[in-house]
């Protein structure tokens, strides 16, 4: 089959965790026999920085675009709904690689032009759903930088929204133009989780059209990447850390905690420093390891955090770190924890720490506990409750047979969710649904 991926971001250049998972479908249905051309915008980043127009990775043929009008600078208004650029530049392209199936990853900053752009291709389509953008004007669900909305339909005005750059006024008025768009055109919705369908089905969309189909990840490859610290920790390591220093810290630890993804506040990391004061308080030994990029405010707020509560000494800020040595990481941890306090789709922290056969201590929110199994493959706690995960990562300090039990689940229920093979059925599967459904008009 001849597959057209568009997307916001794709490789060299990613920002989260849903353009690894594109890139990692595209390798899998490439790897299955299928010819893939993914079409990316690349819409937050310069065109000095960004790949030129056309170039390859991985076998993959990747088809650049640049807008005239980069979606930082459309006004924040009906217009960050649609940029006509990007449907002149799309449309051509799709005519050219004249695909049997159009697949839409993240494509909230191409806008809805992106698929404008392959609707007169006369295409069938699917689009995998990252985020809540169809619902919400931050694409988060989150409001006041502090709680999950839970009443996010028929919401006229969102004033304490998390991130006001897709903001504007009549909030029901954008929600219609959003559905009108996209179930004209979108024949299939890929859900990552139960959780995300369900919100997509209570904010108005047909469940008979949305297909639950987890990430699929290339696990052999994921493990083969694992290796002691000690071959990777000078290319892991920021400029600000001393290697020989940050390999004592994370090789010595009596429990090492790992703590993963873009530092915001929505990703609790607060909750996880206040969890460990208090077993600091009573005589614990533990290292955490952060890693990843941050916001500069909440950097800032962590740090403080952990030298008032006189835990610097069992912190290590290992900063932002190449993708392929988070493996080795994740394998050398006692627990990985994703303390989120907004609704997780279908965390890529989680998979990764699953498949590199670490226990998983995540917040009771979102899609976490589709994925961590109470109990097997790890705990959940409740969101905000730093006194319900200090009590698991207690569980965890004080129980080695149990880690060891948790990492042979945590292999196991990674093989059953995550598997390539399976996801690639799955998705041919949606596919041909859309064809099909495609064909009947």
């Amino acid at each position: 089959m001849r597959i057209c991926i568009i997307t916001n971001f794709f490789p060299p250049i990613t920002i989260g965790g849903a353009e690894m998972v594109c890139h990692q479908t595209a390798l899998g249905l490439k790897k299955a026999g299928h010819e893939v051309y993914v079409i990316v915008g690349h819409p937050h980043i310069t065109k000095k920085d960004a790949p030129q127009k056309d170039y390859e990775i991985d076998g993959i043929n990747v088809h650049r675009i640049y807008p005239k009008i980069p979606f930082n600078f459309l006004p924040m208004s009906y217009n960050q709904l649609f940029n006509n650029s990007v449907e002149k530049l799309i449309n051509p392209l799709v005519r050219a690689l004249n695909p049997d199936i159009i697949h839409y990853h993240n494509i909230s900053g191409l806008t809805l032009s992106a698929i404008r752009g392959g609707r007169t291709a006369d295409k069938p389509s699917v689009m995998t759903l990252h985020d809540y953008w169809m619902l919400c004007p931050n694409n988060m669900l989150f409001t006041n930088n502090t709680s999950p909305c839970n009443n996010f339909v028929g919401k006229i005005y969102c004033h304490n929204c998390f991130h006001k750059y897709d903001f504007w006024g009549n909030v029901p008025f954008r929600q219609r133009i959003i559905k009108k768009e996209v179930e004209r055109d979108i024949d299939r919705f890929i859900a990552p989780s139960r959780f995300m369908a369900d919100r997509l089905v209570e904010g108005g969309y047909d469940e008979n059209v949305i297909r639950v189909i987890y990430h699929g990840m290339d696990i052999d490859t994921y493990r083969k990447n694992i290796r002691p610290l000690s071959e990777i920790v000078s290319e892991m390591c920021s400029v600000a850390i001393n290697p020989a220093v940050a390999l004592e810290i994370l090789e010595s630890s009596d429990f090492l905690v790992q703590f993963a993804g873009h530092l915001t506040i929505h990703k609790g990391g607060e909750y996880l420093i206040k969890a460990l004061h208090q077993l600091h308080k009573d005589g614990e030994k533990f290292t955490l390891a952060i890693t990843g990029s941050a916001h500069p405010h909440e950097l800032s707020r962590l740090k403080d955090m952990v030298n008032k509560f006189d835990i610097k000494d069992n912190v290590i800020f290992l900063g932002k770190i190449p993708s392929s040595l988070l493996p080795s990481l994740y394998a050398r941890a006692d627990a990985v924890i994703v303390p989120s306090i907004w609704y997780e789709n279908a965390s890529v922290v989680v998979a990764e720490a699953m498949i590199a056969g670490t226990p998983v201590i995540a917040s009771d929110i979102g899609g976490n506990p589709e994925f961590v199994k109470d109990g097997y493959n790890g705990f959940t706690f409740k969101p905000k409750d730093e006194s319900d995960l200090a009590l698991k990562i207690r569980t965890l300090m004080n129980d080695k047979p149990l880690i060891n039990t948790l990492r042979k689940n945590a292999r196991i229920r990674a093989d059953q969710l995550f598997n390539m093979d399976r996801h690639v059925k799955l998705i041919m599967s949606c596919y041909e649904e859309s064809i099909a459904a495609h064909l009947r008009g």
